[in-house]
């Protein structure tokens, strides 16, 4: 329904998003040109409520924001077959790279992918180093390239900025997309 955001830009003129608790389904309606109304119903299959006790404000000491159409020309750098990314934020450098796993054999045929970016390219950039000697301080998230991808769509197709925040593995962080700091979507991740 949504696969192709430039041929739903040329011929939806207005969507419609229904809820209906009682029934357990989203409505989707698309109201195409030349009177044509498209008609898409979605099933929810648990509609449990997740609760997260997260402050995002006060969560990870590291930070970076860009817009989904700069990181979405970079996770396109990837093949559709890979299933994992690896964000490596240092202080000085932001590394996207392919996630492969070291034990594998096959390792060596694997296509490695490493896209480097300097914080310039970012609106904001914050990866504490305690040190002068940390500069290569940081963390590395590894993310689902389907699930990021996704991410990315959503972000872009509403021209909004991602923000991750995050500290070392072990600990929460989080993603989210945001206009402002009233209207914003966050997906929360474990490290």
């Amino acid at each position: 329904m949504f696969k192709s955001i430039s041929s739903l830009d040329r011929t939806v003129e207005s969507a419609a998003i229904e809820v209906d608790p009682s029934r357990d389904q989203v409505l989707f309606r698309l109201r195409c040109k030349f009177g044509v109304t498209k008609t898409f119903k979605l099933h929810v299959l648990e509609s449990e409520s997740l609760a997260v006790n997260v402050d995002p404000s006060r969560s990870g000491r590291h930070r970076f924001s860009c817009s989904a159409r700069t990181l979405g020309e970079a996770a396109n750098n990837f093949l559709t077959s890979q299933e994992e990314v690896t964000m490596s934020a240092r202080a000085r450098v932001f590394r996207l790279r392919n996630y492969v796993d070291q034990l594998e054999e096959e390792q060596r045929a694997a296509v490695h992918t490493v896209l480097s970016m300097q914080p310039g390219g970012f609106e904001t950039y914050s990866i504490e180093a305690e040190e002068e000697e940390e500069a290569e301080a940081g963390s590395d998230l590894t993310y689902c390239l389907k699930e990021l991808r996704a991410m990315i769509s959503f972000a872009d197709a509403f021209n909004l900025s991602l923000t991750a925040s995050f500290d070392e593995g072990g600990r929460f962080g989080y993603s989210s997309t945001e206009k402002n700091t009233s209207d914003n979507i966050t997906f929360f991740f474990p490290l």
